[in-house]
Formats: structure tokens, C-alpha cells, sequence
């Protein structure tokens, strides 16, 4: 019994080997970055994270959900990672961050084209109904307005259903995503750009309550992705 018992605890033990060490990541829906299409994860980070994974010998599991809960979840520990965010002072308080970022994208203000729409300044977003995704990081001075009117929706596709049916008039978003999604529902409007708000990185990050792994996590990223973008 002690013969067979030890082959299986042993045999477990290489299959847990060959799997790797489990890293459970939470993310939205957000292309081309990553997005769930014909039950596969893909999008340009999902190739890089998979790259780092591989590398380490990670044997990576995604969770979609909504911004906000992915966050959520990051900062309670029920996920080891979040991507793909913005590094704000904020979200540093909970997450350990790699010093090397995913990619980047642009922040900006955009509305229907021929939707009337006046704009000459930041002042001018307070005579209209805008919409932004929840949880997300605002930027560009957007945050210091008094009195704004913003609704608030779990991802960039209802935000741009909102703006087809006039519901709201100004969104607020990263443009890449935003752009990606308005091609592939196939809307009969262009994007017209009001204005670029900032430039901006994004991360993968890992919780700190989750202690010394997110830290060497943090770091075995940092230094992976500065390997696969420099070509080694």
C-alpha cells in the first residue's frame, strides 16, 4: 500500500510540476489589448502575458469580468493579477507593479460625428450628458470638474451603444479599445476626437495583500517583458 500510495502522491506531484505554478489573472473585455472570442482569451497582451508565463512556468488562468470587480478582487486577494490598468497613486497603495508596462494607449473625449456637439474647453463638458467605464481612471483635469454629469457603465461596449442612441453625448475613454469596438459593431457614425487627454502606460499588477509572491511577481514581469520587447 505504502508502494502504490507513494507512485500516486508522486506521480501528482510531477503532473503538478508540468502545470507549473497557477496564476489566476483577472481582466475586462478591452481590445485589441484582450478579449474572449470563440472560448479563447486573445488580444495583443494576452500574447505578451502568455510569453512571460511560458518563460516562467506559469500556468496561466483568466478571469473576465467587469473593471471594477477585477479591481475589487485584486485588492481583496481573490485574484493573484489585474491587467491591463493604469499605474495611479491610488491603485499603488494595493498593487505591486512591474517598472515595464504592457503597452500604452491614449486617453481622450469623443462624441458621434455631427452630434452637435460644442467643445472648446474642459469647461464645456458640463452642458452634456458623458459617459465613462466604471472604475476607470480619469485624467487630463476631468477629475477636478465640479458638477459634471457622468454616467458610469461596466464596459466600452455599452458605452458606445449609449453614444449611438444619443443617450449620452460625450464619452470618455481609451481610444484604442474604443476605436477597435466601434469597427467591429460596424455603427454607420465616425468617432470624432474633442480631445486627447494623455498618453498613458498599462500594467499588469498583483496584490500586495498577497504578500512576497506579488513583490517576486512584480519583479519576474518587469524583467521578462523588458527581455521579449528588447528581442532576447
Amino acid at each position: 500500500m505504502r508502494i502504490v500510495l507513494g507512485a500516486i502522491l508522486f506521480a501528482l506531484f510531477m503532473s503538478a510540476m508540468a502545470l507549473g505554478e497557477e496564476l489566476r489573472l483577472a481582466y475586462e473585455d478591452y481590445p485589441p489589448y484582450e478579449f474572449f472570442e470563440n472560448n479563447t482569451v486573445k488580444g495583443t497582451h494576452i500574447d505578451l502575458i502568455e510569453e512571460v508565463g511560458r518563460r516562467l512556468d506559469l500556468d496561466l488562468v483568466y478571469f473576465k469580468e467587469p473593471f471594477a470587480r477585477a479591481l475589487y478582487d485584486a485588492k481583496s486577494g481573490v485574484v493573484d493579477g489585474v491587467f491591463s490598468l493604469f499605474k495611479t497613486p491610488e491603485r499603488m497603495e494595493f498593487l505591486y507593479y512591474p517598472a515595464e508596462p504592457l503597452s500604452e494607449t491614449t486617453t481622450a473625449l469623443v462624441t458621434r460625428s455631427h452630434s452637435g456637439v460644442k467643445f472648446s474647453g474642459l469647461d464645456d463638458l458640463l452642458k452634456y450628458p458623458i459617459g465613462a467605464v466604471r472604475g476607470y481612471s480619469h485624467s487630463g483635469g476631468i477629475e477636478t470638474l465640479q458638477g459634471l454629469y457622468m454616467s458610469e457603465v461596466t464596459d466600452n461596449g455599452i458605452l458606445l451603444r449609449m453614444l449611438d442612441e444619443g443617450r449620452i453625448k460625450i464619452a470618455l475613454c481609451t481610444l484604442d479599445s474604443f476605436k477597435y469596438q466601434h469597427g467591429q459593431a460596424g455603427y454607420d457614425w465616425e468617432i470624432k476626437i474633442l480631445k486627447v487627454l494623455k498618453i498613458r502606460p498599462l500594467f499588469i499588477g498583483f496584490p500586495k495583500i498577497l504578500g512576497e509572491r506579488s513583490q517576486r511577481l512584480a519583479q519576474d514581469f518587469d524583467r521578462e517583458l523588458k527581455n521579449i520587447k528588447a528581442g532576447k
